[in-house]
């Protein structure tokens, strides 16, 4: 097989069983032109053309080294899938979904990539979103949030000079991206219609305007700090479960590697009612 177990510094191996309680977000850098090779393999046709299409080496192996670790990450948890066996989907809004081999386990999985990073996330049935920026990015602050925040987010940002205004811009767009990638619909689902409110220190809540269709305290939402010029955002469609813990590792793109991390977490969702109610 092409894959092999991810070898943690602990010595211990994800296992599937561990998803039950648990999400896992696994990050990986690009992949460098030396060892494009050794990635290349993993790719199906169409995957490798689409890797030719890049005119830029910067987008070429990043996208390289989501698709070679995503493929990898699954077949942590599947191990008798080599990871360039799976096959994979897109829906009418561009997500990709599991689509082969048949008879795996119901993996739900989302990928992520910025300047200097790559994020895959998995979860076993539930749906998740995984978002990841550079946050030094030459953007209009202002012009994004008026035309694509909530009025309440947008005066937030508006409000704000320096590197605050910064600061809650890339907090609202990363928790705003993973919620929609988990929800499978991009931008057809209108960003401004829900909105997001840090009504504590650590903490972020969700809002959502009756036209999209949904119930807050079915998600868990968590906001990190990888590296201090990028932010993480993790959304899962928890239901009423309990919340799941999320586990951050650093891993090759191969996932041959890897070292469970613990990032600094900005914000989190409150916990659920079911995760309340087990902890008494």
């Amino acid at each position: 097989m092409l894959g092999s177990p991810a070898i943690m510094e602990n010595g211990d191996t994800p296992t599937l069983g561990s998803l039950d309680s648990e999400a896992h977000i696994w990050l990986t850098g690009p992949v460098s032109p030396e060892a494009a090779e050794d990635h290349l393999p993993l790719l199906v046709a169409e995957e490798v053309e689409q890797y030719e299409r890049f005119l830029v080496d910067r987008p070429r192996y990043l996208y390289l080294a989501a698709r070679a670790l995503a493929r990898s990450v699954l077949s942590i948890y599947a191990p008798d899938v080599d990871p360039a066996a799976w096959r994979f989907r897109f829906n009418e809004h561009g997500r990709p979904e599991i689509d082969g081999p048949a008879d795996q386990p119901p993996l739900r999985f989302n990928l992520s990539h910025t300047d200097g990073l790559v994020a895959c996330m998995v979860t076993l049935e539930m749906d998740t979103g995984v978002d990841v920026e550079w946050t030094e990015r030459g953007i209009d602050l202002v012009g994004v949030a008026g035309h694509s925040f909530s009025e309440l987010e947008a005066s937030e940002v508006r409000q704000r000079r320096g590197r605050e205004r910064r600061d809650r811009f890339f907090r609202y767009w990363t928790l705003k991206e993973a919620y929609i990638k988990a929800r499978g619909m991009g931008l057809a689902l209108p960003l401004r219609r829900f909105s997001y409110t840090f009504p504590d220190p650590g903490v972020v809540n969700i809002e959502f305007d009756p036209e999209v269709g949904d119930h807050e305290p079915d998600w868990q939402f968590a906001l990190y700090q990888p590296a201090p010029e990028h932010y993480l955002s993790a959304a899962i469609r928890r239901g009423d479960r309990a919340d799941l813990r999320i586990v951050v590792r650093r891993s090759t793109a191969l996932a041959r590697e890897a070292v469970e991390v613990d990032p600094p977490r900005l914000v989190a969702s409150p916990p659920s009612s079911a995760t309340t109610a087990r902890a008494t």
